[in-house]
């Protein structure tokens, strides 16, 4: 598959608390994303079984729990004052 555009979604050092703040918003936008995408195939669609969609959901969702122990754990070691780099990109493929 041939990459189209690429982006830079995130990149920069934050602290922990923007750390959390940025990354547990991008997970919680997804989540909701594929909670409507479910619920609006359900609905228009009579899809019950997005199994796809539901997958995908478990997994943002175990994510955003392994995320929010490592915050939790890096604060309670006394890193919360320390800088983080957070990365994230976005590449666009023709399927």
């Amino acid at each position: 598959m041939k990459v189209l555009n690429e982006f830079r979604l995130v990149d920069g050092e934050y602290d922990l608390q923007e750390l959390k703040e940025i990354v547990l918003t991008l997970l919680d936008d997804k989540i909701k994303f594929h909670q409507l995408k479910d619920f609006s195939d359900s609905e228009r669609l009579g899809k019950t079984d997005d199994t796809q969609s539901k997958k995908r959901l478990k997994d943002l969702k175990n994510s955003k729990e392994n995320i929010i122990a490592i915050i939790n754990d890096l604060s309670n070691n006394k890193e919360g004052n320390k800088k983080f780099k957070v990365y994230s990109e976005v590449k666009i493929e023709r399927v």
